[in-house]
C-alpha cells in the first residue's frame, strides 16, 4: 500500500513520501520476538516526527497493535488516518479531532484497491 502512495495510483502527481512498518522483516522479526504489544510503537518513536501522519488499516477495529500505534502517534503530535470497517471498536474510539476517518463502506474498499488491469 505505501507504494501507491509514492508512485502513481490512477494520475500521475508528486510522490508522498510514505514508509510502511510492517515490511521490514528483520524489525518486524526482532519485535516479535522481544515484546508483547506495541509492534509498531518502537518504530513511530524511531521514525516519527511531528506532523508526520500514521496510517492504520484495520477490518477488525480492536487490533491491539495499532490501537497501540494510535496512542503513540498522538504522542508525536501526528495525525492519524484509520480506515476502519466500522464505526465500532478501540480504534474509532481512540480517533481525535485532528484525526481522520473516512467512512467507507468495505464493498468500496475493495473496489477502490482494486488494480488497475
Amino acid at each position: 500500500m505505501a507504494a501507491y502512495f509514492v508512485i502513481r495510483l490512477q494520475q500521475d502527481r508528486m510522490a508522498l513520501a510514505t514508509l510502511s512498518l510492517c515490511n521490514n522483516l528483520a524489525v518486524h522479526s526482532s519485535l516479535t520476538n522481544s515484546l508483547q504489544d506495541g509492534l509498531f510503537t518502537h518504530q513511530i518513536h524511531a521514525l516519527g516526527k511531528k506532523h508526520d501522519m500514521l496510517c492504520v488499516i484495520s477490518t477488525y477495529g480492536q487490533c491491539n497493535n495499532l490501537c497501540q500505534a494510535i496512542k503513540t502517534a498522538h504522542e508525536r503530535y501526528m495525525p492519524v488516518l484509520a480506515i476502519n470497517r466500522d464505526s465500532d471498536g478501540e480504534i474509532v474510539a481512540l480517533l481525535r479531532s485532528d484525526d481522520f476517518w473516512p467512512d467507507i463502506p468495505m464493498i468500496m474498499l475493495c473496489v477502490f484497491w482494486k488494480p488497475n488491469k
